[in-house]
């Protein structure tokens, strides 16, 4: 018996993961932001043994909404998502942009896919489809590797969004950064759930 896969079904039931993982995050679960990857993954990487789900749909052409600016080649690095929010001891954590974010533009699914969205210190950068890939491939969303590459070991590594200094009893504490590869991944996922030509496919 054959089996014929309707594309738009599956678009629709990967952009329902793509909902509930973000709102799973959103909800505390920061490490559902791999779960996310895999979404992205599916809906957007193709190689020679796997066909995303755009290119089945014959959408590579639509546009998505992007929050990142293009990084000024001057700068010694760039991180493209996440902000701080601070808490009642003067500590901080990171949190997504969404749509407090400096940039909201709809660029072509292609650039999306390859637009950079951070410049390290140590300068290693990584596009969106680095972030996604080494997610899924390598810290859990489909395989688990004994080690992940360079690049993405360090936006995973506390501090890799900078680090913050706070007096709290009397004491200066000085706080690395944390979860910025995940908070990165919640960003990606807010900019497709509000991108109208994906949705509309």
């Amino acid at each position: 018996m054959s089996y014929t896969i309707d594309h738009k079904a599956k678009l629709q039931e990967q952009l329902t993961f793509l909902q509930n993982s973000c709102q799973l995050f959103d909800d505390g679960c920061a490490c559902e932001a791999i779960r996310i990857a895999t979404c992205i993954r599916v809906l957007m990487h193709d190689t020679r043994n796997s066909t995303s789900l755009l290119t089945h749909l014959n959408a590579n052409s639509i546009n998505l909404l992007t929050t990142m600016a293009e990084p000024d080649p001057a700068m010694p690095f760039f991180h493209g998502t996440g902000m701080a929010r601070e808490r009642e001891d003067g500590s901080r954590y990171l949190v997504p942009n969404f749509y407090n974010a400096a940039t909201e533009e709809f660029i072509p699914a292609p650039h999306w896919w390859e637009q950079v969205a951070f410049k390290l210190d140590n300068g290693h950068i990584l596009t969106r489809k680095d972030v996604v890939l080494s997610a899924v491939n390598q810290d859990g969303g489909a395989h688990v590797d004994s080690s992940v590459k360079d690049t993405y070991a360090s936006l995973a590594s506390d501090g890799s969004g900078g680090t913050h200094s706070y007096i709290t009893g009397g004491q200066q504490i000085t706080q690395l950064s944390e979860d910025l590869h995940l908070v990165a991944l919640r960003q990606f996922g807010y900019e497709l759930q509000n991108s109208p030509e994906l949705l509309s496919l």
